[in-house]
């Protein structure tokens, strides 16, 4: 499926304000996702860097294709992972319309993961990850996301 506008995020900023733009002016959807589901999957990723309740993948697994995946987002290679499917537990509720509460615990997440200063709990995905990492995967990632997603009153890219 095809991605719908190119998107060049810098900082866990970047990512609300471009939520918050697509929430307040609205967008066209070229993903099987809205906005809120979109946010619902982002809330979940970041839950689990963020409290680190996640049973961790195993070893083998985290070390090899976790590394790997955590490495090409950290370089923000997340080109052609589209199509790929999520954890089932990461996966949204089908909704046909978006759900304001859903956005705001998204935003409001984004937020906390912005602020943070203490070290995140051991990632379930990888062997090993610091909070400044994690924040550049959790950035490249909603990225991915959005680009799905284009302001109705927009024909450029957004960052």
């Amino acid at each position: 499926m095809p991605k719908i506008r190119r998107v060049d995020l810098d900082t866990l900023d970047d990512v609300i304000k471009d939520i918050q733009s697509l929430r307040d002016r609205g967008y066209s959807q070229g993903g099987k996702w809205n906005l809120s589901q979109l946010c619902e999957h982002l809330t979940g990723t970041m839950r689990i860097g963020l409290d680190g309740t996640m049973k961790p993948l195993p070893y083998l697994a985290r070390a090899t294709l976790g590394n790997f995946v955590f490495w090409l987002f950290t370089r923000r290679v997340s080109r052609g992972i589209a199509g790929i499917k999520t954890m089932p537990e990461l996966e949204p509720v089908d909704r046909d319309d978006d759900d304001q509460e859903v956005i705001s615990v998204c935003l409001a997440t984004l937020q906390e993961a912005r602020d943070r200063t203490e070290p995140i709990p051991p990632y379930a995905l990888t062997t090993s990850a610091t909070l400044d990492q994690w924040r550049q995967m959790m950035i490249v990632h909603a990225q991915h996301h959005l680009e799905f997603l284009k302001p109705v009153d927009s024909n450029e890219s957004v960052g």
